[in-house]
């Protein structure tokens, strides 16, 4: 039976997504402009007993630049400036 492992390492450059012509919302300074994100990911794989039972986990983290998001309570766009999402996944599977 074979087992191995593998790394991987992963980097999505930025995206800008396309910028609004306004201000966001009446009480906001802040124009809800081009909202840019850069990512990246590190992850390994541990396959056992060939593809019956693997573990895998990565890594991951998102940098935003002027993150356009909808506030419920004003109904309309904000621009919440800098945000970062990170964490861990995690899976395992056995056939």
């Amino acid at each position: 039976m074979k087992s191995g492992a593998a790394v991987t390492v992963r980097w999505a450059p930025a995206f800008a997504s396309r910028p609004w012509r306004k201000t966001c919302s009446r009480s906001s300074t802040r124009t809800c402009g081009r909202s840019v994100a850069n990512g990246w990911d590190v992850g390994a794989r541990q396959q056992i007993w060939g593809d019956s039972l693997y573990f895998d986990a990565t890594y991951y983290r998102n940098d935003f630049r002027d993150l356009i998001v909808f506030d419920f309570t004003r109904l309309s766009m904000e621009n919440v400036g800098r945000a970062r999402s990170s964490g861990v996944s995690s899976a395992s599977n056995h056939c």
